[in-house]
């Protein structure tokens, strides 16, 4: 095979990592993977090593990337395209904003927050001020740096879907204590390690250092002074995931002791290894595609792949397509994602488009949409196959 990727990608550099909850190093190592990853400009090649700790059954990854390495990696992330539809749902993230916060006065603060310009309109409605905490350096975030907001200055602290991405988890929470004001509220949203057997998508992803359950979550935030007032999956923004609230307590700390859980440990273990069985399902889901893509080219036919993102390089299994696969993204900075095949904007695929009866979706979020631009491009046809490929990597 050719491989798609560079030969020598920047290691993403690590360092030794303990359980964030109790301290313990007695770790039960489940599931070790590579994968290299394409930023804007860069690609970086991760060593994952999924653990859970004997003691109190928190799940991360150990060794973990150090904070320069991971600064390097999302300052250079891609961020999404304008116009393009939203991969969360905004009401659900209103409805729990609502419920602890009154408005229309106060400070929102949200760490990780991307680029999520409608969403920020939302908010606009509800808060006085916005500040916003992004490492990625296109996202016009406030500050790159949570130490830039000050102390008690938020109604609401806002992250969604980002602590597991940080190593540093006490690092984390203690900002969020800090700056939440005394009768403010913390609100996060984090995949739910009890999904991974149905939906492994944030098992898979390499960049996932941490796999919580609420109760893991909770005592973590225990020990910054921080109190669960709600948790639940109907209100998470994401199907994937679970969203907790915690107000300021300073009494709380001492209420939570991460001693010995041998219940949370076997469910941690049983969840990540039927989550990695999800996984190896979906490999299998994607050889299948490959076989139909290489059969629709056979004979001189025409097929597409659409959407370039992590899942697209796992279908491709770092090799070039078959001759007469194109690759079609709308977002003009994936232009390069895959090194030695072009990614082509719609309309410069439109012939491509126009004979091909095949097509591998590879973000099930825009299949409507891509759907819609596939009939405005070739016409509506009724020999032409979907292929959409779910339950995969959430793709920035």
């Amino acid at each position: 095979m050719v491989a798609i990727a560079p030969l020598s990608p920047e290691p993403i550099a690590v360092e030794a990592r303990s359980c964030d909850l109790c301290g313990g190093a007695d770790l039960a190592s489940i599931w070790e993977f590579q994968h290299v990853a394409k930023t804007r400009e860069r690609h970086f090649l991760w060593s994952v090593r999924v653990v859970v700790c004997k003691n109190c059954g928190f799940g991360f990854a150990s060794p973990a990337p150090t904070a320069a390495a991971l600064a390097a990696y999302y300052g250079n992330s891609y961020l999404p395209l304008k116009g393009q539809a939203r991969d969360y749902s905004i009401e659900a993230r209103l409805t729990v904003i609502g419920r602890h916060h009154a408005g229309p006065k106060g400070c929102y603060v949200e760490i990780g927050s991307n680029d999520n310009t409608e969403f920020a309109q939302a908010l606009g409605q509800r808060f006085e001020a916005i500040r916003t905490v992004e490492l990625n350096d296109a996202s016009g975030a406030t500050t790159t740096d949570a130490k830039d907001i000050a102390d008690g200055s938020a109604d609401i602290v806002a992250s969604y879907f980002v602590l597991e991405h940080v190593p540093d988890v006490h690092g984390f929470l203690a900002h969020c204590a800090r700056i939440v004001r005394p009768k403010g509220a913390v609100i996060v949203e984090v995949p739910d390690l009890r999904l991974y057997p149905s939906d492994p998508s944030s098992l898979l992803l390499h960049e996932h250092v941490n796999h919580f359950t609420p109760n893991t979550l909770t005592a973590l935030a225990a020990r910054h002074g921080l109190a669960l007032r709600e948790v639940g999956r109907q209100d998470c923004s994401r199907s994937f995931g679970f969203v907790a609230v915690f107000a300021p307590d300073p009494t709380v700390t001492k209420a939570i002791a991460a001693g010995p859980n041998p219940a949370e440990f076997a469910e941690a273990v049983a969840c990540i290894r039927d989550g990695r069985a999800a996984i190896d399902a979906f490999d299998a889901r994607l050889a299948a595609t490959r076989e139909k893509l290489a059969a629709s080219v056979a004979n001189g036919g025409s097929a597409v792949i659409w959407c370039a993102n992590e899942v697209c390089r796992r279908l491709l299994d770092d090799a070039p397509p078959p001759k007469g696969v194109v690759i079609v993204d709308s977002n003009p900075l994936k232009a390069n994602f895959l090194e030695s095949v072009p990614v082509l904007q719609p309309e410069a695929a439109a012939e491509s488009i126009r004979r091909a009866r095949l097509f591998a979706i590879c973000s099930p979020l825009y299949v409507g949409e891509i759907k819609n631009r596939i009939e405005r491009i070739a016409g509506p046809n009724r020999e032409r196959t979907y292929e959409v490929i779910d339950k995969a990597i959430t793709a920035r």
